[in-house]
C-alpha cells in the first residue's frame, strides 16, 4: 500500500541507512535490488542530494573507501547539515541573483529564438548607468535541457550536474562536460550564453575548447553521438578542436558551415555585423557558404558579406583576429571604426561618431584587453587624430 502521507517526507532522508548504501557503491560493491532502487529515488528526491553524494564520494575517496560503521554515519549527517545550510542560503540570493541576470537572459532568449526560427537575434543591453567602465569579466549563463538557467561565473559551484552518464562542473572560469557512455542517454542540448562585457570557456563532451567572445552563444550537445559532432554559433568564438577523424567537428552559423578533423581556428559571426569571418590558425577546415564549399588553409580567411553576398579568400596574419582570447587585440592598418566596434562589444559600450570621416582613419597597434578603457582611448588620442568624449556607457568620437 502506498504511503498516504508522503507529502510530508523529508525529501533530504529517503531511507535511514542510506550512508551505507553510498558508502558501499562507492567501494564497488554490489547493491542489492532494493538497495538500488532506495539509493536512485534518494538521488532523484532532492537537487540538494547530488552535492551530499558528492562530497561524501571525495571524504571516502580520500580514505581509500575505508569509512566504515558510524564514521560512514557521522561523516554523511555532518555533510548533509552543511548542504542544508548552503541550500538555505542559496534559496535567499536566488531571486538577487536572477535579477543581477536579467539583462543577460535576453541574449539566451535570443539564441533560441534564433536555433528555432533560424533568424537574426536582437541583444538589448540594459539602460547606460553612472559608473566606471570596466573590462568584460568571465561570465556566462547555462541553459540546460530542462529549461533551467544557470548563472556562471568564478564564485559559481563547481559541479552544475552529476549523474551516471553526464558530469558537468565550472572550474577557473570554464565549463567542462564529461560524458561517461553517451550511448546510453538521449542526447540533449545546452546553451552557453555570454552577455556583452563578458567572456567565457567551454570544454565539450569530445575535449575540443571553445573560447567564447562578448555577445556570443554556443548551442551544442551534451555528448556527441552521431556521425559529425555539430554546434551551432552566434558571435564569436575560438576553437581548439578535438581530432577525430571519423567524426568531422561542424560549427554552424547564419552563413557558413565549417567542417573540421582537428584544428584551431576563429570564428566571427555576429548577426549585427554585416561580415562573417572565419580564420585558419592551424589544421584544415572546408567551408560551405552560399551552397559551395571552400577548401581553407593555414594562414587564410574566408569573409561573407551579407549586404553584395561577396565571398573573399586571402591570406592574413591570424593574430589580428585571433589575440583577443590570449588579452590583447593588434591592429594593423584598421579603421577605427572596425576598432571601435570590437571595444563596444568587450566594454558594452554606445558608440557614435560626430564626424563621420573619423571611421575611416585607419591605426597600428596593440592594446591590452583587460586595461581600463579611459586609459585605452587616450592612445588613440596620443596620435592628435581623434577626442573622446565619454558619458556614462556612451563614448562620442570627433576630429581633432
Amino acid at each position: 500500500m502506498e504511503n498516504q502521507n508522503n507529502e510530508h517526507t523529508d525529501p533530504w532522508d529517503m531511507t535511514e541507512n542510506i550512508y551505507e548504501i553510498l558508502a558501499n557503491d562507492l567501494s564497488g560493491e554490489p547493491l542489492s535490488t532494493e538497495e538500488a532502487r532506495l539509493f536512485e529515488a534518494w538521488k532523484q528526491a532532492h537537487p540538494a542530494n547530488q552535492a551530499i553524494y558528492r562530497q561524501f564520494r571525495s571524504l571516502m575517496e580520500r580514505n581509500s573507501g575505508i569509512l566504515r560503521g558510524t564514521d560512514r554515519k557521522i561523516l554523511f549527517e555532518r555533510i548533509q547539515q552543511k548542504i542544508k545550510k548552503q541550500e538555505t542560503k542559496r534559496q535567499k540570493q536566488k531571486h538577487l541573483a536572477w535579477l543581477s541576470a536579467a539583462a543577460s537572459i535576453l541574449i539566451i532568449l535570443g539564441m533560441f529564438y534564433y536555433f528555432s526560427d533560424n533568424r537574426h537575434p536582437e541583444i538589448k543591453t540594459p539602460a547606460p548607468v553612472a559608473q566606471q567602465i570596466k573590462p568584460g569579466e568571465s561570465k556566462a549563463l547555462l541553459q540546460l535541457a530542462t529549461g533551467e538557467v544557470i548563472p556562471l561565473n568564478a564564485r559559481q559551484r563547481e559541479y552544475i550536474m552529476v549523474d551516471s552518464s553526464l558530469e558537468i562542473k565550472n572550474k577557473a572560469h570554464t565549463l567542462i562536460y564529461d560524458t561517461k557512455d553517451p550511448a546510453t542517454k538521449d542526447i540533449t542540448y545546452n546553451t552557453l550564453s555570454v552577455p556583452l562585457g563578458a567572456e567565457y570557456k567551454v570544454i565539450l563532451s569530445d575535449g575540443t575548447k571553445v573560447h567564447l567572445n562578448s555577445g556570443s552563444g554556443l548551442h551544442y550537445p551534451t555528448g556527441f553521438t552521431g556521425e559529425n559532432r555539430e554546434v551551432c554559433l552566434i558571435g564569436e568564438a575560438y576553437f581548439e578542436v578535438a581530432k577525430d577523424s571519423l567524426h568531422p567537428f561542424i560549427v554552424k552559423t547564419g552563413q557558413m558551415s565549417i567542417r573540421v578533423l582537428g584544428t584551431s581556428f576563429n570564428v566571427k559571426a555576429y548577426p549585427a555585423q554585416e561580415q562573417t569571418a572565419a580564420t585558419l590558425e592551424e589544421g584544415k577546415i572546408q567551408v560551405t557558404c552560399q551552397g559551395k564549399n571552400y577548401n581553407i588553409t593555414p594562414g587564410s580567411q574566408i569573409t561573407y558579406n551579407t549586404t553584395d553576398q561577396k565571398i573573399e579568400i586571402k591570406e592574413v596574419d591570424t593574430e589580428l583576429y585571433t589575440s583577443w582570447k590570449s588579452g590583447y587585440y593588434k591592429f594593423e592598418q584598421m579603421s577605427l571604426q572596425e576598432i571601435m566596434s570590437t571595444l563596444a562589444l568587450w566594454y558594452d559600450l554606445n558608440i557614435f561618431y560626430q564626424n563621420p570621416e573619423t571611421k575611416n582613419i585607419l591605426f597600428t597597434g596593440r592594446l591590452k584587453r583587460y586595461e581600463n578603457v579611459e586609459n585605452l582611448l587616450k592612445k588613440f588620442e596620443q596620435t592628435n587624430e581623434v577626442e573622446f568624449i565619454i558619458k556614462e556607457r556612451s563614448v562620442t568620437i570627433k576630429k581633432k
